[in-house]
Parts: C-alpha cells; structure tokens; sequence
C-alpha cells in the first residue's frame, strides 16, 4: 500500500513535519506550486495527506505517462526499435494496474481509450525516434541551489537537427484553451524550474521546451473495449493536428535570470515562514493560512473537504512526500511491469509474443 488511512484526525494539529529539512528533503516544483496556490494546501502536502479520490482524477493521465515513459526509455535503451512500439503497446497495457476506484468495465474502457491514442501518436511523433537524439529519459534530478534541494523528474531532453537542446514535457489534457496556455508556457514554472535545474547540473542552458499535449476525446462509453478502440483510432486519424499538440517555446538567457531570481525570493519567503513556525514557535495555521480564492480556481482543491470539516478522516497520507519521483517499484500499476520489460534489458522475446496476440485484433483503421 502506498497510503494510509487514518481516522479522526484534526486540521488544528497539523505542523510542519520534524523531521523536514529544506537543505535535506528540499522541494518539487509541484510542491512549490502548492505553496503559490495556497499556504494551507502546501501545509496539507509536506505533511504527505492526499484525497482518495485523487486517483479517479489523475489514473488515466498516470497510465499514458507511464506508457510514454516506456515506449520513449525502451527505445533510448535499445530495448526495443520503432516497429516494436505497437506491441510494446499492448503488452504495457494488458498489464498495467489502474486504481481500484476504476470498476473493471471502466479500466477495460480506459485501456481501450489509451491504446488508441497511443497507437497513433506514435505514427504521428515518427521523427522522435527517426530524426530526433534522445538526450535523456525521465531523468530524476536533485540540485541544490539557494540553500535547498530542489527536486524533479523531466521526462525527456531531445536533441533537434540543428543539435539545439530541448527539453520534452507530456500532459495529458481533456480541455485547453490554447491562446491562454501559450501565453502562460512564456514563464510557466515547471518548464523553467526544469530547465533551471539543468543548468545548474551541466552549466548549459538549453533552447527550451517541447510541451507535447495528448487531447483525450470526450466519448461515450462503449458496450465493448474494441469498439471504443476502433472509434478514436478514426477519430484521431481524421484530425490528428487537433488531438496532438507540440508547443515549442524557447526561453532566453534573460528568461531564465529572471527565473531564477524570483525563484530564490519565494524560496526564502518560503523558508522564513518555516522558520517562524518551526525555531520561533509561532501559530502554524496562521502562517500557513488559507487562501479562500483559489478553492475551486481551475479546479476543486483535493482539501476543501479539510478545510470545511476541519478533519482528515477521509484523507490518506502517502508513503514518501515525492511520490512521483519515486523508483518504478513504488508506483502503483507500473512495477510488475518494469521488472519484464524494463530498461537496460532485451525485451525480444515479450515483443515478439505480443506482435504474436497483436495480430489476432482487428485491423487498425486508415486513415482516409
């Protein structure tokens, strides 16, 4: 398990946690975020509680991250070569282990989604393992830098064919409102908290950052996963330009001095206001106040039931604060799976067993 429940427990106890260090522990750009978004959900997160129903929201956009990981480290490894990725596919999904909160039908109908999706990008994105150098595949990064650690995870840094450098970021969206995304990727923090740890590992800046979007069709559900898979495989093919998205945004050297100078600002801000609560002894919850306006802005915060009810009987708190930089073997869904098909490892035999059940599906839809 990689979460606890606990019962009973009282917002007014929260503190920072004893044993956190920033110069130790350090922190994520996702962590960071917490804290611009809201110093009581940051207050939440460092002391590892999550929502339960958290994995109804992000288990199918974990799953394509996973599957992305191991089609883009497979290749980069040598494990497998571009004409394996349908059946790399197939085998990563009849194996993979979405959360229980998904009833069977409903990870049938996912799985389904996903392969479709998945099939297709890779017939699309055909320069990435033709014409472009992988540099690096989620490569887990611990810098540290402004007295802290700063900590995360990148999922690919490619070079193009002018060798320039880029990093490549995934996200799996169902809605985007593409005018405002491009304005707000110009100083995104994720893209340039990445890029700032890359300099800070090598001392080279690179170009920037490929934001690659996988849009997920909004669909009904299907009597039969083969239906489902056979639909978006067509819809996909009709109009791939809109359901695959690849923003190119370079950042200047004055972009990233900027970056870096308001990043050691709120590090500090960050650290007084532990300071305060941890060596000064001063009221924690007023430090880590709420921040009223930002319960439901895009989306309703995982803790407003905290907030409302001043408990945490619903909430479970995590194994490890950084989760999601973790090794595969604490994944959920995804161990089982590295250890047959992982990196660094022939994969021949798995591949070519699963081209073997590949060619028992349906043809794959053209294009018209």
């Amino acid at each position: 398990m990689s979460a606890t429940k606990l019962d009973n427990y009282s917002v007014n106890n929260l503190r920072i946690p004893v044993d956190y260090l920033p110069s130790q522990d350090g922190i994520s750009q996702s962590l960071l975020g917490d804290w611009q978004t809201c110093r009581r959900r940051f207050l939440f997160s460092i002391n590892r509680w999550s929502h339960p129903a958290k994995e109804r929201k992000t288990g199918y956009g974990s799953m394509n991250h996973e599957l992305l990981d191991i089609i883009y480290s497979g290749f980069f490894f040598g494990d497998y070569k571009y004409r394996d990725l349908t059946a790399v596919i197939r085998f990563f999904l009849d194996r993979y282990q979405l959360p229980r909160v998904f009833s069977p039908q409903e990870q049938e109908q996912l799985k389904a989604l996903s392969q479709a999706i998945m099939e297709c990008y890779i017939e699309y994105y055909r320069a990435d393992f033709t014409e472009f150098r992988l540099k690096a595949v989620e490569h887990i990064f611990e810098v540290k830098k402004y007295g802290w650690i700063l900590r995360g995870k990148i999922d690919g840094c490619l070079a193009d064919k002018t060798g320039a450098g880029w990093n490549l970021e995934h996200k799996n969206y169902s809605r985007i409102n593409e005018e405002s995304l491009q304005k707000r990727l110009s100083f995104d923090l994720q893209n340039l908290f990445y890029l700032n740890a890359h300099f800070i590992e090598t001392g080279i800046q690179l170009k920037g950052v490929k934001y690659n979007i996988l849009r997920k069709p909004e669909v009904k559900k299907f009597d039969r996963p083969i239906e489902m898979y056979s639909y978006v495989r067509g819809l996909i093919s009709n109009n791939p330009d809109y359901y695959f998205i690849r923003y190119e945004i370079p950042y200047t050297k004055i972009d990233l001095k900027r970056f870096q100078d308001e990043l050691a600002f709120k590090l500090n801000d960050l650290y007084e206001c532990i300071k305060r609560a941890v060596i000064d002894k001063q009221n924690t919850l007023n430090i880590f106040y709420k921040n009223e306006c930002a319960c439901d802005q895009p989306y309703q915060c995982d803790f407003i039931d905290a907030c409302a009810s001043g408990k945490l009987n619903v909430y479970c708190r995590q194994k490890h604060l950084f989760m999601e930089l973790g090794a595969s073997d604490e994944r959920p869904g995804i161990a089982h799976i590295k250890e047959s098909i992982g990196t660094g490892t022939t994969t021949k035999s798995i591949v070519d067993a699963s081209i073997k059940k590949a060619r028992k599906l349906p043809a794959i839809p053209k294009k018209k």
